[in-house]
């Protein structure tokens, strides 16, 4: 079989049984329309071609059967057979029964047939073999081992007759054949998209962060549906940050591979004349050229793109994510496939987006204090144990900051506890604020006690973070002004083990509430109070330094 009848795959696109099939099909119809032309005209070479009929309809159709009980390079071998058969049986007809309408236009049906249900290569191969076979038969008449033919009108010849027969015969099979290719590709490459999907539906699924599914999307269009460029945009207000941007020479990347590109984010876009462009039933809108001057900041982007496709991946109020390809296409004009497949993938990415952002927010509310947005002590004790593996393995030192609200129960009991959630929001919103200047995270350590975690920290570093936000926290005046003590221990050099940093750092703010509150004490700073326990015997505490940072401390609440 032609692998013109293959998918892209290898995978046949209509299965060889079914050609085979099709093609018995048509050689009962053909044989009945034949014999009732030969009984309406009474030829008296009746019965001679009835069972010459017979005895081909058997040959091709055990050949046809071989389809079923054999392998398929063999089936397909007898597939060749049967029409090499139909070639001989045709010519045979042609010679016996002479030039009639109902005998001529066999040969151009059997084409016809072959084109349509095997291939067009295929349909050549028997057009060539007929070919053959019709010249074959001429000279042999010419030569005396045939009879001459039956009938030639039009006062022909046997070689004016035959290159009627071989332009009649090329004509419908060139033809057919050239109709055939075209549907035959446009078939192949429908088959194409569909599996282009399909594995893009798959790759979506695995997905779990929406900065994958902008990448698999913007990497199908350049890889499945050919765009130059495609790039995703978040347009928050009145700013713009790319999100994906996938070009021909880095197909496959996940979004943010190209750090050099990403992220853009332009604080003051305005307006775009080319994402505001209404969109079409099927969420697409199109462009031939971008306008400098009414999207300066999407030309300085995507310079010298034409052809452009945007459709949106989702619409949220206040948030928007927009898709942008630049596609080829000769002239001013895309393939209407290519934007059918743009838009099939665009729509299978809307739900992929949508699962992911519930599963970011499903995430962040499981690591989240629901009060201050910090993180929760799940997520501390998580990245503790972290920093330790990644002490005891690589020795990255890591420190930690404790810090409690100083007379927090008073705030609770003079101005009821909303005030106090207050406080407490306005603690975690300084600590996040200076936490990402040193690269640590802050969380609720339990009531209004909060932690911080410094990765690669030192104690001096912690002091520093305690101390910048501890000064932060002497702004606040309202709903109530707000103090806060500060304990702070490192590894290693207060302590090696996890159990023991905390020990060592609330040990330290204690001893700075019990010396005046407002103040950051480090580990190893002051003498343990009598009866406190001690550090595990692991801790490795050095000589004492004085960094007492005490503040005048702030009126009562």
């Amino acid at each position: 079989m032609s692998p013109a009848a293959k998918g892209t795959s290898g995978v046949e696109i209509v299965p060889l049984a079914d050609r085979v099939a099709a093609m018995v099909g048509f050689r009962v119809l053909y044989l009945v329309v034949l014999h009732a032309m030969l009984l309406a005209l009474h030829l008296p070479q009746v019965r001679a071609v009835l069972v010459a009929s017979a005895a081909y309809l058997a040959v091709t159709s055990l050949l046809s059967l071989a389809v079923r009980v054999t392998s398929t390079p063999v089936a397909a071998r007898a597939f060749g057979v049967a029409l090499l058969v139909d070639g001989l049986f045709v010519t045979y007809l042609r010679e016996t029964l002479g030039h009639r309408a109902g005998v001529d236009i066999g040969p151009l049906a059997l084409l016809v047939a072959v084109v349509l249900l095997a291939s067009f290569r295929t349909g050549i191969k028997v057009a060539l073999w007929l070919s053959v076979l019709f010249l074959v038969a001429l000279r042999s008449q010419e030569t005396g081992l045939l009879p001459p033919a039956a009938v030639l009108p039009g006062g022909l010849d046997g070689e004016q007759r035959l290159v009627i027969d071989l332009l009649s015969l090329w004509l419908v099979t060139i033809t057919t054949a050239a109709a055939a290719a075209a549907a035959e590709r446009e078939l192949r490459r429908r088959r194409y998209d569909a599996e282009a999907l399909a594995r893009f539906a798959e790759r979506l699924h695995l997905a779990t962060r929406v900065e994958e599914v902008a990448g698999h999307l913007a990497g199908f269009a350049v890889e499945s549906i050919g765009a130059t460029r495609a790039v995703v945009l978040r347009t928050v207000g009145g700013s713009v940050q790319l999100v994906a941007d996938v070009t021909p020479d880095g197909r496959g990347r996940a979004a943010g591979a190209d750090r050099r590109r990403l992220p853009f984010v332009v604080a003051d876009a305005g307006t775009s004349a080319l994402l505001d462009l209404p969109r079409s039933v099927d969420n697409l809108a199109l462009a031939l050229r971008l306008d400098p001057e009414r999207d300066p900041w999407l030309s300085a982007l995507l310079p010298d793109a034409r052809r452009i496709a945007v459709a949106d991946i989702t619409d949220a109020p206040g948030e928007r994510i927009v898709l942008v390809i630049a596609l080829r296409g000769r002239g001013d004009r895309t393939e209407n496939r290519a934007l059918e497949t743009f838009a099939q993938a665009t729509a299978t990415a809307s739900l992929a987006w949508s699962r992911a952002d519930l599963l970011v927010a499903a995430e962040r509310r499981a690591s989240t204090d629901g009060l201050t947005g910090l993180a929760n002590r799940r997520t501390f004790d998580d990245l503790l144990a972290r920093l330790h593996e990644g002490w005891t393995t690589s020795g990255t030192p890591y420190a930690l900051v404790l810090t409690d609200v100083d007379k927090f129960k008073s705030v609770n009991d003079r101005y009821g506890h909303q005030a106090g959630d207050e406080v407490l929001q306005i603690v975690a919103r300084v600590l996040m604020e200076h936490a990402g200047a040193f690269g640590a995270t802050a969380a609720r350590y339990g009531g209004e006690e909060f932690g911080v975690l410094l990765p690669g920290g030192t104690a001096d570093e912690a002091m520093a973070l305690a101390e910048k936000v501890r000064l932060a926290l002497h702004g606040v005046t309202e709903p109530v002004p707000v103090t806060s003590s500060f304990g702070v221990a490192a590894v290693p050099e207060h302590c090696t083990e996890p159990a023991a940093l905390v020990h060592a750092s609330d040990a330290a703010l204690i001893h700075a509430k019990n010396t005046g509150r407002d103040r950051v004490v480090a580990a190893g700073d002051y003498a343990m109070p009598a009866g406190a326990a001690a550090a595990p015997p692991a801790a490795a505490v050095p000589p004492p330094r004085r960094r007492d940072l005490r503040a005048p401390a702030a009126p009562e609440s």
